[in-house]
């Protein structure tokens, strides 16, 4: 009795995954869209509670319910995609009830212009859209609290993305060379920015730290050629090495000391009249290299508040 009931159970799974597959191909004929190609891509255990369907317009529409299975890119010389619609589809629809996008699912594709992804989204994986250099726009979904490593290295033609404000911190090298992208708006509820976050961002014009960050990684903003307008926070407490290094902001500062947040990041521009200088009280970090290429500065007064002092700093 107990292996024909688990021999029903499972011809009830398969019936159920073919029927989904069925109202697929019912839906694109509906849509007047042939299906090319289609199949399972579910999280190991669940692979055929997701599905993918590849139309002869270019779109994939992946649906079902549960976690996208992970599809290691090929990674060398040439680096590619190994998804089964990767070299085919030019837009993605990922449809509600999927819960997970796996690391790399959309990495290393040129022809991928537009993702769109459902609010039952609660995870994104590292290097999620890693170069994924067609993709031009993008809105993350409400549940998604992080933005980890590397999710949009390389997405060089990104000109715009929306971000939620559950998210509470953006992740190492996670905008890193995203070369279109001219603004984004930081959600309220980030403490921290990751090393490398937004380096060579070369069109990016203007930022708006939120108050409540309170790190700032190294490289941040590195190379962000355009950016003028930076306002940083008071609550920006740690400000890691060249976190502004080739940005507008900094090459075009007014004489005297800079200071990011509480942080005395730089006395590069300090004249004879801040030879004796007093670092304002409250300060509570001196930065790596802060007084670099300074032959002005005679004397030096720095405050008890400060807890951090870089290496090299003078």
């Amino acid at each position: 009795m107990k292996k024909r009931f688990r021999f029903r159970a499972v011809l009830k799974l398969s019936l159920i995954a073919t029927l989904v597959l069925i109202v697929a191909v019912s839906v694109a004929a509906q849509n007047g869209h042939s299906v090319v190609d289609s199949g399972f891509c579910g999280a190991p255990g669940n692979e055929e509670s997701v599905t993918w369907t590849l139309y002869d317009d270019g779109c994939c529409v992946i649906s079902g319910t549960g976690d996208i299975a992970e599809f290691p890119p090929r990674i060398g010389y040439v680096s590619y995609s190994q998804t089964p619609w990767a070299g085919d589809a030019t837009s993605i629809t990922v449809e509600e009830g999927v819960t997970g996008i796996s690391p790399y699912l959309f990495s290393y594709t040129s022809l991928i212009e537009r993702i769109d992804l459902p609010s039952t989204v609660v995870t994104i994986g590292e290097h999620a859209f890693d170069n994924c250099t067609g993709l031009k726009s993008l809105t993350v979904p409400n549940g998604i609290t992080e933005l980890d490593d590397y999710i949009f290295t390389g997405c060089n033609s990104l000109e715009t993305i929306k971000l939620p404000q559950s998210i509470t911190s953006i992740g190492t090298c996670c905008f890193q060379r995203c070369y279109a992208l001219k603004r984004i708006e930081i959600p309220e509820n980030v403490t921290e920015l990751g090393s490398n976050a937004f380096e060579e961002c070369k069109l990016l014009e203007s930022i708006t730290i939120p108050q409540g960050v309170t790190k700032i990684g190294e490289r941040a903003f590195y190379d962000c050629e355009a950016l003028a307008e930076i306002i940083i926070p008071d609550s920006v407490t740690f400000v890691g090495n060249e976190a502004f290094e080739n940005t507008y902001w900094i090459k075009n500062r007014p004489d005297g000391p800079v200071y990011a947040g509480k942080v005395f990041y730089s006395a590069e521009f300090i004249t004879q009249a801040d030879a004796d200088l007093i670092i304002k009280p409250g300060t509570t970090q001196i930065s790596e290299l802060a007084g670099r290429e300074n032959r002005i500065l005679q004397t030096l007064s720095i405050p008890g508040s400060v807890t951090v002092m870089g290496q090299a700093a003078f």
